[in-house]
Formats: C-alpha cells, sequence, structure tokens
C-alpha cells in the first residue's frame, strides 16, 4: 500500500520513486511494469551486462574483480530495478573466488617443499589458471546473459558477504 503523500512527491517531481514505489503504482493500475519503465529496459540491460563484465578488471590490476564491480553496483543500485540483489551476489561470488585464490596462491608460497617439486608446483598453478578461466567464462555467460533480458542470475556462493 502506498501512503497518498509519496504518490504526491513523485507527482510533482519532488522525489525519484524507488523500484519497489513503481512496482506497486504498476500493480494498482493494473498496468504491466515494462509499460512504466519501458524507456530504460535497453539501458538498463545494458547496465547489467556492463557490471557482469567489469569483473574482467582483475585481468588489469589486482582485485580488479571487486572494485570494478563494486564501484557500477554501488552508483546505481537503487535506481535499476534488481540491480541491488545481482550486485551483491556477483560480489559475493567474486569475493570468494578472490579468497580461494590467495589462500592457494599462500599456500604455494607457504609450502617452501611444493616449489621444489616441479610437478606439484604446476599442478597447483594450473589449478589456480583453472580457477581463473572458470570465473571468467561464468562471468561473460552471465553478461551474455544479461543481455537477453534474464534479470534473476545466481553466481555459485557458500554464505552472503555482501547485502
Amino acid at each position: 500500500m502506498l501512503n497518498l503523500r509519496t504518490i504526491q512527491r513523485i507527482e510533482k517531481n519532488e522525489t525519484k520513486p524507488y523500484p519497489k514505489t513503481i512496482a506497486l503504482i504498476s500493480e494498482a493500475l493494473e498496468v504491466n511494469l515494462e509499460e512504466i519503465i519501458g524507456k530504460e529496459n535497453k539501458e538498463d540491460r545494458r547496465y547489467f551486462t556492463i557490471l557482469h563484465l567489469s569483473s574482467l578488471a582483475m585481468l588489469l590490476f589486482p582485485f580488479g574483480n571487486i572494485i570494478a564491480p563494486a564501484i557500477f553496483w554501488y552508483i546505481r543500485k537503487e535506481s535499476i530495478v534488481g540491480l541491488k540483489k545481482v550486485g551483491a551476489n556477483l560480489l559475493n561470488f567474486q569475493i570468494h573466488w578472490t579468497t580461494v585464490s590467495i589462500a592457494l596462491t599462500g599456500y604455494l608460497i607457504v609450502n617452501l617443499e611444493i616449489l621444489m617439486n616441479m610437478n606439484t608446483f604446476i599442478n597447483l598453478l594450473i589449478v589456480n589458471l583453472g580457477i581463473t578461466c572458470l570465473n571468467m567464462t561464468i562471468s561473460i555467460v552471465y553478461a551474455f546473459r544479461a543481455n537477453y533480458g534474464y534479470r534473476q542470475l545466481n553466481y555459485p556462493i557458500l554464505f552472503n558477504i555482501v547485502k
């Protein structure tokens, strides 16, 4: 249920409505939500795509897979329907991936015996590269899916850090 004062503020352009408010208005008017926000739909899809692809910034600088998506997410999380949830899920996945990668690298550094045994070292290096390739593949696939309008894209995570 919406407050009359909220509707008046929106009509007078005194405030920008939250996505939930827009959804409630469309439900009350028995109008499809896409009809109300249809103009932003292509822009929103593009933004979701950019958000997913921004995790590839890990190739440019350390922790880029967390910093770049966090910036894109923070800038528009309240203005695009569904971005808050998808962005938090993406950031949680990237934090998990980075933690695993750092732990694996730390394991290599701490255990000098592994560095001396070239076969074990190469195997762990291959595992780390495999994790990186998997992360990039998942990010690219999710970017394509977001471009085609899929909003509920859940990355595989163990627990939520960012909400």
